[in-house]
């Protein structure tokens, strides 16, 4: 949650503090390396997250459990959040 910006500075700090790299640049490997990035769209209808609310250059697919279930079948390595 953002909490007007809170949230995201205090999660960036803490990463500062646990000497882990910014998200821009584990995001940046996590690409690199061919990880894809699925949003779920009810979630993002519950929520009221908008495409326009996402960063789309990360976004490689919307779609719903279907979408995930298909990739995931055909994945070595799944992770949903």
């Amino acid at each position: 949650m953002n909490f007007l910006g809170l949230g995201r500075a205090m999660m960036k700090n803490r990463m500062k503090k646990g000497n882990v790299a910014s998200l821009e640049k584990l995001m940046a490997d996590f690409k690199e390396l061919g990880g894809k990035i699925i949003a779920c769209e009810m979630t993002m209808e519950i929520m009221g997250v908008k495409r326009s609310d996402l960063r789309e250059d990360l976004i490689d697919d919307y779609g719903a459990v279907g979408t995930y279930i298909q990739e995931a079948r055909e994945s070595n390595i799944t992770l949903l959040i």
